[in-house]
């Protein structure tokens, strides 16, 4: 038995898709994987493919019809070296400013986007941003400090982690 589950929210902002556009896409999974595992499944979406029974010359196109074609999720996941790590750790501790929330003039994002090579002005680059964030965090090279911003609210700094080197 197979089941084809609709793209989530969730993963249409991890893949850097509108939330309009996700119903476009879908996963088949194993449905009953008690005789067999279940395995990551395969991504399809909808496409329009134009059939060729128009006539060009009378500009009259032809039959629009929605077709299912595989599709592949774009790597979120970016490639952060021993050098990167290093140049990050140095860089908050050089400046205790940088926020982790995204409206931040100080977004710890920014300089992770111009160091790896991101264009933040994407959903797929926001969430490869937050993707690299995240990595750094569980591998201890930077931490999440709350503390006062100065105007009496508590907010959510970067601070270096307590792990220095590599992974």
């Amino acid at each position: 038995m197979r089941v084809a589950n609709q793209m989530s929210k969730e993963e249409a902002t991890a893949f850097g898709i509108e939330d309009g556009d996700r119903f476009d896409y879908f996963k088949v999974t194993k449905g009953k994987t008690n005789m067999t595992r279940a395995g990551p499944g395969k991504w399809y979406r909808f496409v329009s493919v134009e059939l060729p029974n128009g006539n060009p010359a009378a500009e009259i196109p032809g039959d629009s019809v929605g077709v299912v074609e595989s599709w592949d999720p774009p790597d979120t996941k970016p490639i952060i070296t021993d050098d990167d790590r290093a140049y990050f750790r140095t860089l908050v501790a050089g400046d205790p400013n940088f926020r982790d929330d995204i409206r931040s003039k100080q977004w710890i994002g920014t300089p992770i986007a111009a160091r790896l090579g991101i264009n933040p002005d994407t959903k797929l680059g926001k969430a490869r941003i937050k993707n690299a964030l995240k990595q750094l965090l569980e591998e201890r090279v930077v931490a999440i400090q709350e503390r006062s911003d100065g105007h009496r609210e508590t907010k959510k700094f970067i601070v270096p982690g307590d792990r220095r080197g590599g992974r």
